[in-house]
């Protein structure tokens, strides 16, 4: 059926979640997106064996391939072979260069190249080549048991432990979740198993709800069963719609891997327009704007910050920034430069200062903002892009994420993931005007409402307007980059 450009498809619905195992329930109205297909021609679309072109464009390039760097010689552009080989990767948007010679280079990462006959050219058309891939989920029904869970999800487990102790460890699970490369292939994969559209509360499938009653015997646990089974009967239409011709196991696709790259604008955040903000190519997050005693310091105690990888920063600042919704040009420019300003320009995930200045009897603000005792200001120092200080913003940001940065504090300097997230739950939930608009801490509703005054944003992130003049800069700059002006 096709469906015309800004035609209605779907509206809002109510989505009732348990409360707790006890009973009780939370409700809110979202989106329920699915992408599935029983289409028998799956395997030859996914080859691409009609050779479709057209779309996104890719570059798959192997390991071990010479990298080169461009420099200027007499006025010429000339193509250097460095001492480094390349990783395999597979770069979006592909940029070619041509020599005087006429030979052809692509730019596989910032201010690197490899010779474009050494790479596969591909399209969004080619899905196994740019890491699509099948499992076979048949015979699901639903339930992910941990006493013997599926043999897929015990690979996935034992894939993330690295030390092969047969168990994840907190920073096991956390430096998986930070790796981009991970969450790129949990999307791309397409998994036939039942769908829960399918079959109603009373099919053989669900058995196990019954199973898990019995074995849970929690008062009242049976409401919560009940609830459940209410949830399941409410979403089968597969069978009501006899004449579609469904049968219960269909092939799943992650809607987001198809649907957000067209969504990608001219207003995306890249390596590149952050080394043109930043006026250099140097490493970021180095610490060494801080001295070198804080370079040397903030290398050992934060090495898997130091020196992060420009292209997963910005892989996880643009996954951040579309799931807190700052997602508008000026939302994300704003973002931007006060971001660029409050981490000394991508330097440094933490404060450089001590941050004894915020202990009681130190700062006036020290106690109502939860530094009722000596040693609470260092503890509770700025850390992340927009540097989140004071404790009682640190119980806030460990309530809302789960990060319990509470009794370990450098958790929102000493992970990437986290430093950016407290910056994205900062900028939507607890920025200083409240008032203004009735943002209620919500600097999107500030952007929104005044969408070139910079003053008013620093004062929702800093409390004042420390460096103004630098923001301003760096916001004036993305809105010309940008054509915002």
């Amino acid at each position: 059926m096709a469906i015309a450009a800004g035609e209605t498809i779907g509206y809002l619905g109510l989505v009732d979640t348990p409360g707790s195992l006890i009973g009780g329930k939370k409700s809110k109205h979202q989106v329920h997106l699915e992408v599935f297909t029983q289409d028998p021609r799956l395997d030859d679309v996914l080859a691409n064996k009609a050779n479709t072109k057209g779309g996104a464009s890719y570059a798959k390039v192997p390991a071990e391939l010479v990298l080169h760097e461009k420099k200027k010689q007499d006025g010429k552009n000339l193509w250097v072979a460095t001492g480094d080989n390349s990783l395999e990767a597979l770069v979006e948007s592909p940029k070619f260069e041509k020599d005087a010679a006429k030979q052809e280079w692509v730019s596989i990462s910032s201010g690197k190249y490899v010779k474009k006959e050494q790479v596969e050219l591909l399209s969004q058309h080619d899905w196994l080549k740019i890491g699509f891939k099948k499992v076979d989920g048949s015979g699901s029904d639903g339930y992910l048991d941990p006493d013997a869970p599926p043999t897929f999800f015990t690979e996935l487990v034992n894939s993330f432990d690295t030390d092969k102790s047969g168990e994840l460890s907190s920073e096991e699970i956390q430096a998986a979740l930070q790796n981009n490369g991970n969450a790129d292939q949990l999307h791309k994969l397409i998994v036939k198993h039942p769908s829960e559209w399918y079959e109603k509360s009373s099919a053989s499938s669900y058995l196990w709800l019954e199973k898990l009653m019995a074995k849970i015997g929690l008062p009242d646990f049976d409401l919560l069963v009940d609830h459940e089974k209410q949830r399941i009967d409410k979403l089968e239409w597969m069978q009501s719609a006899a004449k579609l011709k469904f049968n219960g196991e269909v092939s799943h696709l992650y809607p987001l891997s198809i649907i957000i790259k067209p969504m990608v604008s001219e207003h995306t955040i890249t390596t590149e327009l952050i080394e043109l903000l930043l006026g250099h190519k140097n490493d970021w997050f180095t610490g060494e704007r801080g001295g070198k005693a804080f370079a040397s310091k903030f290398k050992k105690d934060y090495p898997n910050v130091y020196k992060y990888n420009k292209t997963d920063f910005v892989a996880l600042l643009n996954e951040m920034l579309f799931k807190y919704e700052i997602n508008g040009p000026y939302h994300k420019a704003h973002f931007l430069s006060q971001c660029l300003h409050e981490s000394a320009h991508l330097d440094t995930t933490l404060e450089f200062g001590s941050g004894v200045n915020y202990d009681p009897g130190r700062h006036a603000d020290a106690e109502k903002n939860g530094n009722t005792k000596i040693g609470d200001g260092p503890t509770y120092r700025g850390r992340g892009l927009i540097q989140l200080t004071w404790k009682n913003n640190y119980i806030r940001f460990s309530k809302h994420s789960g990060v319990d940065c509470v009794n370990d504090s450098s958790l929102v300097a000493a992970s990437m993931a986290n430093a950016i997230e407290a910056s994205c739950w900062y900028w939507r939930f607890n920025g200083a005007v409240h008032k203004k608009f009735d943002a209620k801490g919500d600097i999107n509703i500030l952007v929104d409402n005044d969408r070139d005054n910079v003053k008013l944003i620093t004062l929702a992130v800093n409390g004042g307007d420390n460096g103004l003049l630098d923001r301003m800069k760096y916001f004036n700059l993305i809105k010309t980059e940008w054509g915002l002006n």
